[in-house]
């Protein structure tokens, strides 16, 4: 069995593990751009992935980050976001690969990510300060992905900071991997029980 992960967007990364749960490649994804519109470019995917589809005769599955247009974006920022993973869907459908989505809400707390705090600013905060706070906390997170899959992919070099998209398609991989090795109770919370005297 192989999985794969998937940080999606132009500047994301690409991740797989083998059976075992070890890393055989994480990549940055490579855009292809005419003129305004820019997609994945699907070919070098398709170099790194084929024979690994092929070696594990077809026991392949995808894990992709479910994302969507942010509020803050404008028209073209969201239809180039939306091109990318469009791009990444096509191509593992049809080279037969399954493809499991999810969200980052999900893995992030599974893998043991966790997501900067949103602290709330006053109501006089400018634009500028507002966008200062979104800039930082997304940092933090990207710092926080590194930190993690730093700590359970020692073998990977993710060493300078554009590398945060193979690190989240690393910890989406190993995400996906104890899915399908364990089934999905294994990120499940464990209930608090009752103590009676």
């Amino acid at each position: 069995m192989i999985v794969i992960g998937i940080d999606p967007g132009l500047y994301g990364g690409i991740s797989c593990l083998d059976d075992k749960g070890i890393a055989v490649f994480g990549e940055d994804l490579t855009a292809i751009t005419d003129m305004s519109t820019k997609w994945v470019d699907t070919l070098l995917i398709d170099h790194l992935v084929r024979p690994l589809i092929a070696a594990a005769e077809g026991n392949v599955v995808a894990y992709i980050e479910r994302v969507g247009p942010m509020n803050t974006w404008g028209a073209s920022t969201s239809f180039t976001f939306g091109t990318a993973l469009g791009s990444l869907l096509g191509y593992f459908r049809g080279a037969g690969v399954r493809i499991n989505l999810v969200s980052a809400q999900t893995w992030r707390p599974a893998v043991g990510v966790k997501l900067a705090p949103m602290d709330k600013l006053p109501s006089t905060a400018t634009k500028k300060e507002r966008d200062k706070q979104k800039a930082d906390r997304k940092n933090a997170n990207k710092k926080a992905s590194m930190a993690k899959a730093r700590l359970l992919f020692p073998g990977v070099p993710l060493t300078v900071d554009k590398d945060h998209g193979i690190a989240e398609a690393m910890l989406i991989a190993h995400y996906g991997w104890n899915i399908e090795k364990h089934g999905p109770a294994c990120w499940a919370k464990p209930k608090a029980q009752k103590v009676l005297l």
